[in-house]
């Protein structure tokens, strides 16, 4: 216990520190001009860029910094709910999909079609996808995680996304549910979907709307309005977004369904 938290307040310091005179910038407009302090903590302090809307961690820990904090965190527990309670889960997710208009979902009838999910945990969303018959994927850095999805016949990779590649076009559609905000760059996960997906290819993406410092796991927090910048410039177009409330952890979310459109420009 004592050996944990020194190990904490180590990486703390040094974050504090590598933050210091560092000028920043909004990864999502690019503007620096419209960046203003909105709460500050210990040792992490968060801004908001006026002109898109996006709050961030300004003092972002570097890749290596942030793996060995989240491996030590609530992103590093391994929690599988019970059976019974995952039926309920993913029925109410499948209402959520129909809510977004994704009716191939329903329609179990399709030739088969491959679907990712960046950040699939117990696999409980890939495993509605296989009892309609698509041929699903799994990306996932815990290591608990994955030896579930693989009990439950789900193929997963045990690394995070930054570290994977497919050819392009592989998939029909790419699932990523609160994944966006924990990234140390977004950009790099959006840029990787549109290589990985087909021409005219469908991302369903979730990000939660409930506002938590919960620094440095959470280094995004997202609006609406930033999201949109991000797809945009990104080449996606949304086709329809919903907010909603999760069963599970009850935090107000925002789902969107976007697809890919035509060559980057």
């Amino acid at each position: 216990m004592i050996k944990h938290l020194l190990k904490k307040i180590i990486i703390n310091v040094k974050i504090f520190f590598a933050g210091l005179g560092k000028k920043n910038k909004c990864l999502i407009c690019g503007s620096d001009r419209d960046i203003s302090l909105l709460f500050k903590g210990w040792p992490y302090y968060y801004l908001k860029c006026a002109a898109c809307d996006l709050v961030f961690i300004g003092n972002r820990p570097s890749r290596r910094m942030y793996r060995s904090y989240v491996q030590k965190g609530h992103l590093s527990n391994f929690r599988v709910e019970h059976k019974q309670d995952w039926k309920a889960w993913q029925d109410w997710k499948i209402i959520t999909y129909r809510n977004l208009g994704f009716s191939d979902l329903v329609n179990s009838a399709q030739a088969a079609k491959k679907v990712l999910e960046i950040g699939c945990g117990e696999g409980r969303q890939l495993e509605i996808f296989k009892q309609r018959n698509w041929e699903v994927l799994g990306v996932e850095p815990n290591r608990d995680y994955c030896l579930q999805c693989k009990a439950q016949g789900i193929e997963v990779i045990n690394k995070y996304i930054e570290d994977v590649e497919f050819p392009d076009g592989s998939f029909d559609l790419v699932i990523t549910t609160h994944v966006l905000e924990h990234l140390r760059d977004p950009r790099i996960l959006i840029k990787k979907v549109f290589k990985f997906l087909k021409p005219g290819g469908r991302l369903i993406l979730e990000i939660p709307l409930t506002v938590e410092y919960d620094a440095p796991e959470h280094l995004f927090i997202f609006s609406e309005e930033s999201l949109e910048r991000l797809m945009s410039d990104n080449n996606f177009t949304i086709i329809k977004g919903l907010k909603y409330q999760d069963k599970l952890y009850h935090m107000d979310n925002l789902a969107l369904i976007a697809e890919k459109n035509g060559e980057k420009k």
